[in-house]
C-alpha cells in the first residue's frame, strides 16, 4: 500500500507543477517550454528515450470573436 501512496503523492506532485507552478503555458511562451522541460527530464527519469525536436511556432493573439446572424448578434 506505501507504494501506491508515493505514487499518488508524486503523481499529485507532477500535476501540480504542470498545472499550478508553470504559468502562462501558451504556445511558444516560456511557461510552455519550461512544462515541455520538466516533462522530458520527469519521463526521461523512469527510463523513456525522450526527443524534443524545435519547430517555430507562433503565439496566440486572441482579439476575441463574435457570431452575427442578420440582425441578432452572439457572444462566441
Amino acid at each position: 500500500m506505501e507504494k501506491r501512496i508515493d505514487r499518488t503523492t508524486k503523481a499529485a506532485a507532477y500535476l501540480d507543477t504542470l498545472c499550478n507552478q508553470l504559468p502562462n503555458r501558451q504556445v511558444g511562451r516560456p511557461g510552455n517550454r519550461m512544462a515541455t522541460d520538466f516533462f522530458a527530464e520527469t519521463a526521461a527519469s523512469f527510463g523513456f528515450e525522450i526527443e524534443t525536436p524545435e519547430f517555430d511556432c507562433i503565439d496566440w493573439t486572441q482579439d476575441g470573436a463574435s457570431l452575427s446572424i442578420g440582425a441578432a448578434d452572439f457572444d462566441a
